[in-house]
Order: C-alpha cells, then structure tokens, then sequence
C-alpha cells in the first residue's frame, strides 16, 4: 500500500518536519499546504479554548497525512483488512484517507496519544 517515497523516507523524529519532507516527497505539496494552514488554526482555537495546542497543532499537521496513498489502495487495503466500508466510502475512497491517516501516525510517526490519532481518525465524518 505504501508508495515507494514513502518506503524509503527517513523520518527524524519532528512530527512537523517529516509531515513537510513526506508530502513533498510523494508530490503533495498542496496538501503540505493545507495540513499546516489547519495546524496553524487549530493552535488558535486551542488557545481561545484553553485546549492543548501540541496536540491541536500535530493533529492539524497529520490529519490529512494518508494522502501519500493513492485512494485505490486506500480501498483495497481497508477490503483486504475487514474495514466496514460503507457505500459513500465505496464510491469516494478518497474517505478512508482519514482511517488511513490515523495508521500512518501511529505507525510511521509513533503517534500514541489517543486525543491526536481520533482527531485525525474522525475529522471527515464527525
């Protein structure tokens, strides 16, 4: 499932670091963009709420990491693990990317706090 750019990435251990060096090595530039534009909102919020902004912030930065993989894969991989996969996910797979994210955090950024992997987990569908 994983693209090669992937495979061979060398993460350094700063969440934002290799979220920037990742995307832009599997041509997702714009999605960089994006996923730092959140981030940086997110420690807004967090402080207008008196929320933890490490976790607002990394969540913001990682939510949309699973868009290294192509939403093909992203299907085939959720049907070859027994994922529930409902009809609008079938016809959009682009959807699991949000599943599909909260895997890459955890394995591939050894993400371990619950609050980060369900933001990015849910933060399509609820």
């Amino acid at each position: 499932m994983r693209p090669e750019a992937m495979v061979k990435h060398t993460f350094t251990g700063n969440t934002k670091v290799d979220v920037k060096s990742l995307l832009y090595a599997c041509g997702k530039a714009k999605t960089y963009d994006h996923a730092k534009a959140v981030a940086e909102i997110s420690i807004k919020i967090a402080k207008q709420y008196g929320m933890d902004t490490n976790v607002c912030e990394l969540s913001g930065y990682l939510h949309d990491i699973g868009a290294v993989i192509a939403p093909r894969d992203m299907l085939v991989y959720a049907e070859e693990n027994g994922w529930h996969i409902d009809e609008c996910e079938r016809m959009y797979p682009f959807l699991l990317h949000q599943r599909i994210s909260r895997i890459i955090a955890q394995e591939d950024f050894h993400i371990t706090d619950e609050r980060i992997l369900s933001a990015v987990e849910h933060h399509t569908t609820r």
